[in-house]
């Protein structure tokens, strides 16, 4: 079971009250998200999982996270990713980029099948500390305003594009 995020809107936007609960996950049971509003492509489906990650580290610099993940030797626990259960898969919402550099760093053969180099070989410590991922769980619409609020605001920015589309998902 994956513990729900609970979150409140202030005069500055919604804010996660904590983080605290959340539970791990394995990675293989996570999924990128095709309506990821940085990919700004309708036609993606949660089946082109390859596809996906491939656009994300080509074009929103996974390589900083997968550095900055071997460099501290861990995944940071404090920043949980945020993830919508859709058809039944676990589908992460916010955090794309974090998932996206752990299953490089985990999977050697996804980096030769999306083109990424330059990616380090990790140990077994690290690798058994990447296999589950710190998971909070709610429906997209109940996340939606904290996960734009974070990108309007917070660490990367996203394009006029993907801020119009965070709008078709608030109520």
């Amino acid at each position: 079971m994956v513990t729900k995020l609970k979150h409140r809107r202030t005069k500055t936007g919604p804010l996660a009250e904590s983080y605290t609960e959340s539970k791990p996950v394995k990675v293989d049971e996570l999924y990128l998200d095709p309506k990821n509003p940085r990919l700004t492509d309708p036609t993606l489906q949660l089946s082109d999982q390859d596809e996906i990650l491939k656009r994300l580290w080509l074009q929103f610099n996974v390589s900083e996270i997968i550095d900055s993940i071997v460099a501290s030797r861990s995944f940071w626990k404090h920043e949980p990713l945020i993830a919508a259960r859709e058809s039944g898969k676990l589908i992460v919402v916010e955090g794309n980029r974090r998932l996206a550099a752990v299953i490089l760093l985990l999977f050697p053969e996804k980096q030769k099948t999306v083109g990424a180099t330059g990616i380090p070989a990790i140990d077994a410590k690290l690798r058994q500390d990447l296999s589950e991922l710190p998971v909070v769980e709610e429906s997209r619409e109940d996340v939606w305003d904290f996960v734009g609020f974070k990108h309007v605001n917070g660490p990367q920015e996203w394009d006029s594009i993907a801020k119009r589309q965070t709008t078709s998902f608030q109520m």
